[in-house]
């Protein structure tokens, strides 16, 4: 047999060890290194991942939530961060267990798509697992135990219809909405400043447009420093734009508006990547010659634009220093270096058709706006433009320091108009405080003591999960689990179904009398999410964790991989 010495390992590769030899010939199943799980052994590390990211967003839960601090390495950087949202925490805590991140992403999903949510999907999965996890304890078998998780599914879904509060108004029901969204996530004190902020967004752009575009219609611009109460919103547009020149005006009412695409400008660099230009005089009479003729040009361009009557130009690039003293010295506000999806959303909010060539200006081709002028907060310049012709799109300037808590409130405040979106498409609402929770645990307990056999057994432990629900909002705020467990669970066996745990109060209330509601597309998208994640882990019954290769072998194997891939009689 002759010996192929290509396969050989060089002196800093080594061959990867079979896990076993078939008829002499070794075979590798999976790298030596390899972990694997399987049966009941899995099935309960899985779990166990499961309630390890529960216990770590627990904190995270309800009204009085608290913020995790964190501290990563950017390259040379350290970098520290303080905040409650779920998506920053898990965007910088790198979770490397395929089913925590999993679970996380789960929850994730739920607060992009209803803006809220986030937790108590997690939370409510965990807690099912968790309950399911002693079941398989005590011997029960894993398909007995996901058929009654499964069975309890189901009836939790017949019973939403069940627990809405009929009595609201679509406005009641938004309002509400927006203020769900916030709780917890903002300081108490900014928590009805927003909501009235975006209330009045939701009015004046109708919650039908938002329920078909969503956040789009709002644009977030950040002006650190100051306080969050001095965030405002805008009614048009604020542009983070400073005006070019000293001379031009701070203010302009009733204005014409040229939205200009491309530049005012002779270009001084390249034309594109491959064309290319450059200027040569022998007679300095041919420089001035050529100032003059220059600027006989950029004053013709001017003219094309004024004559048209127009008192602010909007441009795209850029615009010569020489048509900036030109505007200045006639009263015409110029703004210059617009980027092309602000210059877009510009010139739809003031009804300008966006100009390329100059020769066919018109009048018609104007915006309006009832006023235009610039604003300075802290460090920032902002350039408001109000009383669009086309209110279609709103700004909210958000203030406060320092800017990654802007960048959070962005979230926060992003997430609500999700809400906002999730409500108008279903304006039904429940009960909040946990008081929801406890009812369902209620039919659930109800429903278990019909059914035969251990899937009852099954299904009040996921009544149990839902119990826990409230009981954890308690403890968030000092009170004993096992004490509002108990009362709840008292409360609502004697036809009390409003109460639930009011962090105001510091204890348990009648939520009607608190008017503390939560949104029920938001619950049942919780519900859904939180079902399905721990459906998925309990039907794993085996998992693999890969061994890489270390150097040496991994060096050897894409060798060979290469030398596998040339064709035949390229080598010489």
């Amino acid at each position: 047999m002759k010996l192929d010495s290509t396969r050989m390992p060089l002196a800093h590769e080594r061959v990867p060890r079979p896990d076993i030899y078939v008829d002499g010939h070794p075979v590798l199943i999976f790298n030596r290194g390899t972990v694997r799980r399987s049966g009941e052994e899995a099935l309960r590390d899985n779990i166990e991942a499961a309630m390890w990211v529960m216990e770590f967003v627990k904190p995270l839960f309800g009204p009085n939530r608290l913020n995790k601090l964190i501290t990563v390495r950017e390259g040379r950087s350290t970098l520290t961060f303080l905040s409650s949202d779920l998506r920053t925490i898990f965007r910088k805590v790198k979770v490397e267990h395929p089913l925590a991140r999993f679970l996380a992403g789960a929850g994730i999903a739920v607060s992009r798509e209803k803006g809220d949510g986030a937790v108590s999907t997690i939370l409510l999965a965990g807690k099912i697992l968790e309950k399911c996890k002693r079941l398989l304890d005590l011997g029960m078998h894993p398909s007995t135990i996901l058929d009654g998780v499964i069975s309890a599914y189901k009836k939790v879904l017949e019973l939403s219809d069940k627990l809405t509060v009929k009595e609201l108004s679509l406005e009641q029901t938004i309002r509400l909405g927006i203020r769900s969204a916030l709780l917890g996530k903002l300081p108490m004190d900014e928590v009805d400043h927003f909501t009235d902020l975006l209330y009045r967004a939701v009015q004046l752009l109708g919650a039908e447009n938002l329920r078909r575009e969503g956040s789009s219609l709002v644009d977030f611009k950040k002006a650190p420093g100051g306080s969050l109460r001095e965030s405002h919103l805008v009614e048009g547009l604020a542009l983070t734009m400073e005006i070019p020149h000293v001379n031009m005006p701070r203010m302009v009412e009733g204005a014409r508006i040229a939205a200009i695409r491309g530049e005012l400008r002779i270009p001084n660099k390249k034309l594109t990547r491959y064309m290319d230009y450059s200027f040569s005089f022998e007679d300095p009479g041919d420089m001035e010659k050529f100032e003059g003729l220059k600027k006989s040009f950029l004053t013709e361009l001017a003219h094309r634009v004024t004559d048209a009557g127009a008192n602010v130009i909007m441009v795209e690039r850029g615009i010569d220093d020489f048509l900036l003293e030109y505007f200045a010295e006639r009263g015409i506000l110029a703004v210059r270096g617009i980027p092309p999806p602000e210059f877009d959303r510009v010139a739809k909010a003031v009804g300008a058709k966006i100009t390329t060539h100059l020769d066919h200006t018109s009048r018609e081709d104007l915006g309006w706006a009832e006023k235009i002028f610039e604003k300075k907060l802290g460090r920032q310049r902002l350039l408001y433009v109000t009383g669009c012709r086309n209110p279609g799109t709103l700004d909210m300037v958000l203030r406060g320091s320092p800017k990654h808590l802007l960048d959070d409130v962005e979230r926060v405040v992003k997430g609500a108009l999700a809400t906002v979106k999730a409500v108008a498409e279903d304006p039904r609402m429940v009960w909040g405080g946990g008081a929801f929770e406890e009812q369902v645990a209620l039919y659930l307990r109800r429903y278990a003591n019909q059914l035969p056999g251990k899937i009852q057994i099954v299904v009040g432990a996921v009544a149990e999960a839902f119990e826990a629900m409230p009981a954890m909002l308690g403890e968030n705020i000092g009170l004993r689990e096992v004490d509002v467990a108990a009362e709840l669970r008292s409360m609502h066996a004697r036809n009390r179904s409003t109460m639930g745990v009011d962090q105001n109060r510091r204890g348990i209330a009648d939520m009607s009398e608190s008017f503390i509601l939560d949104p029920l597309a938001v619950k049942l998208q919780t519900v859904k999410s939180a079902f399905e994640a721990a459906v998925t882990i309990l039907r794993i019954d085996e998992y693999i964790i890969a061994r890489e290769l270390p150097e040496p072998e991994r060096h050897y194997v894409e060798r060979i991989k290469k030398s596998e891939k040339q064709v035949p009689g390229e080598e010489e």
